[in-house]
């Protein structure tokens, strides 16, 4: 997910966006600011938000070398 800010709710939530553009809310942890990328387990939904708690911060690199299939 990629940290655009806080939630319009909650100063103690934060707001992003999958790479599928689905509004994600989780709260705000592991000291996470705009344009930080965290991953973030979804618990919950609303016809429009995914709700969740962010689980560790990480890179963009480092979230495409998690999904790529091991060369042989």
């Amino acid at each position: 997910v990629l940290v655009e800010g806080t939630s319009k709710r909650s100063d103690g939530q934060l707001r992003g966006r999958t790479d599928s553009n689905h509004t994600v809310v989780f709260d705000r942890a592991l000291g996470l600011a705009p344009g930080d990328y965290a991953l973030v387990d979804v618990t919950a939904c609303t016809s429009a938000t995914l709700l969740g708690h962010a689980v560790a911060r990480t890179t963009l690199a480092e979230t495409t070398a998690a999904s790529r299939p091991e060369a042989v």
